[in-house]
């Protein structure tokens, strides 16, 4: 979890950054391993971004989409099956029981698809409860599996996350 923690305080340090490219510069020049700087930023926006909305009532869908090796299509994935969401979805949920979390959580989550998406039609004077939200949409390098997140986790926890890592 002290891996994760990390990622999170340079997020919510630069949670102003716009471009995802610079973002992962950042986490790399603190000292975060390249692989995790690529993965656990887009898959913590999004977990962040999903925890505010299905707060507000918006029915979340737990499907996001990669394009094809040659791009001419999409291939469809559940978030719930990748193992860094997995973990997150472990160790966030920890982080905010413990409360001192909620203000960097929250920073994060102003970077993702949903809560911008969810922002717009609440301020266009929509009401979002009820709806339901889009798949959302990974680039190539954010299907990162081989990274080791098991060893974020107690142990009680890791056999069963090193599971993912041999399918």
């Amino acid at each position: 979890s002290k891996r994760i923690k990390e990622v999170i305080d340079v997020m919510a340090a630069h949670a102003t950054t716009d471009d995802s490219a610079e973002m992962h510069e950042r986490l790399i020049d603190a000292g975060v391993e390249p692989d995790i700087a690529v993965i656990v930023p887009d898959m913590l926006e999004e977990y962040c971004g999903n925890l505010v909305a299905k707060r507000l009532g918006v029915e979340l869908l737990d499907t996001y989409t990669r394009p094809t090796p040659d791009g001419r299509g999409q291939i469809t994935f559940q978030f719930s099956q990748h193992p860094v969401w997995r973990c997150i979805d472990t160790l966030v949920p920890e982080m905010i029981a413990q409360g001192a979390w909620h203000s960097k959580l929250g920073l994060i989550a102003q970077r993702s698809a949903i809560f911008n998406s969810v922002d717009s039609a609440i301020k266009a004077g929509s009401e979002v409860a009820g709806s339901k939200s889009a798949t959302s949409f990974m680039s190539p390098d954010d299907e990162i599996t081989s990274v080791d997140v098991s060893r974020w986790l107690p142990s009680s926890q890791r056999s069963l996350l090193s599971r993912w890592f041999k399918q």
